[in-house]
Protein backbone atom coordinates (compact mmCIF):
# COMPACT_ATOMS: atom_id res chain seq x y z
CA UNK A 1 0.00 0.00 0.00
CA UNK A 2 2.81 2.25 0.87
CA UNK A 3 5.04 1.60 -2.11
CA UNK A 4 1.90 2.18 -4.68
CA UNK A 5 1.72 5.88 -2.93
CA UNK A 6 4.81 6.69 -3.19
CA UNK A 7 5.05 5.17 -6.52
CA UNK A 8 2.23 7.58 -7.62
CA UNK A 9 3.83 10.45 -6.27
CA UNK A 10 7.07 10.16 -7.58
CA UNK A 11 5.16 9.92 -10.76
CA UNK A 12 3.01 12.79 -10.37
CA UNK A 13 6.61 14.90 -9.22
CA UNK A 14 7.88 13.73 -12.65
CA UNK A 15 4.65 14.54 -14.55
CA UNK A 16 4.69 17.98 -12.48
CA UNK A 17 8.46 18.63 -13.21
CA UNK A 18 8.21 17.46 -17.08
CA UNK A 19 5.81 20.09 -17.52
CA UNK A 20 7.98 23.18 -15.74
CA UNK A 21 10.59 22.18 -17.59
CA UNK A 22 8.69 22.49 -21.23
CA UNK A 23 7.65 25.89 -19.87
CA UNK A 24 11.27 27.46 -18.81
CA UNK A 25 12.60 25.82 -22.12
CA UNK A 26 10.06 27.60 -23.96
CA UNK A 27 10.72 31.29 -22.13
CA UNK A 28 14.11 30.66 -22.88
CA UNK A 29 13.72 29.94 -26.39
CA UNK A 30 11.62 33.33 -26.94
CA UNK A 31 13.62 35.00 -25.06
CA UNK A 32 16.88 34.13 -27.48
CA UNK A 33 15.74 34.44 -30.55
CA UNK A 34 14.11 37.91 -29.18
CA UNK A 35 17.63 39.01 -27.94
CA UNK A 36 18.89 38.34 -31.62
CA UNK A 37 16.38 40.51 -33.29
CA UNK A 38 17.41 42.94 -30.23
CA UNK A 39 20.80 42.51 -30.90
CA UNK A 40 20.70 42.78 -35.24
CA UNK A 41 18.54 45.85 -34.41
CA UNK A 42 21.25 47.50 -32.34
CA UNK A 43 24.83 46.32 -34.18
CA UNK A 44 22.70 47.74 -37.71
CA UNK A 45 25.36 50.35 -37.88
CA UNK A 46 27.80 47.46 -37.99
CA UNK A 47 26.47 45.20 -40.57
CA UNK A 48 25.00 47.95 -42.76
CA UNK A 49 28.83 49.39 -43.63
CA UNK A 50 29.40 45.87 -44.15
CA UNK A 51 26.92 45.29 -46.69
CA UNK A 52 27.63 47.97 -48.67
CA UNK A 53 31.44 47.45 -48.38
CA UNK A 54 30.72 43.95 -49.43
CA UNK A 55 28.26 45.08 -52.50
CA UNK A 56 30.56 48.09 -53.79
CA UNK A 57 33.65 46.38 -52.67
CA UNK A 58 35.32 49.23 -50.86
CA UNK A 59 37.53 48.85 -47.86
CA UNK A 60 36.63 52.17 -46.04
CA UNK A 61 33.07 50.42 -45.76
CA UNK A 62 34.42 47.58 -43.91
CA UNK A 63 37.28 50.29 -41.83
CA UNK A 64 33.93 51.81 -40.65
CA UNK A 65 31.75 48.66 -39.85
CA UNK A 66 34.84 47.36 -37.83
CA UNK A 67 35.76 50.56 -36.24
CA UNK A 68 31.73 50.57 -34.97
CA UNK A 69 31.89 47.07 -33.90
CA UNK A 70 35.43 47.62 -31.93
CA UNK A 71 33.88 50.69 -30.15
CA UNK A 72 30.53 48.60 -29.29
CA UNK A 73 32.88 46.10 -28.14
CA UNK A 74 35.06 47.98 -26.02
CA UNK A 75 34.90 47.73 -22.03
CA UNK A 76 33.16 50.39 -21.30
CA UNK A 77 30.58 50.45 -23.15
CA UNK A 78 26.89 48.92 -22.58
CA UNK A 79 26.50 47.15 -25.66
CA UNK A 80 25.24 43.82 -24.26
CA UNK A 81 23.36 45.12 -21.54
CA UNK A 82 21.53 47.66 -22.97
CA UNK A 83 20.72 44.77 -25.49
CA UNK A 84 19.61 42.39 -22.55
CA UNK A 85 17.32 45.35 -21.06
CA UNK A 86 15.75 46.17 -24.27
CA UNK A 87 15.04 42.23 -24.27
CA UNK A 88 13.32 42.21 -20.77
CA UNK A 89 11.46 45.21 -21.65
CA UNK A 90 9.76 44.20 -25.22
CA UNK A 91 9.14 40.64 -23.11
CA UNK A 92 7.44 42.54 -19.73
CA UNK A 93 5.68 44.88 -23.37
CA UNK A 94 4.66 41.33 -25.47
CA UNK A 95 2.77 39.60 -22.32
Amino acid sequence: MMMKKTIGTIRLFLLFQRYNVKNILKEVWSCLWLFGIVCAVMSCEVWIPYIIGFVTNNAWWYGIGSACWLFWLGPFTPFIPLCIAITLGLKKLFK
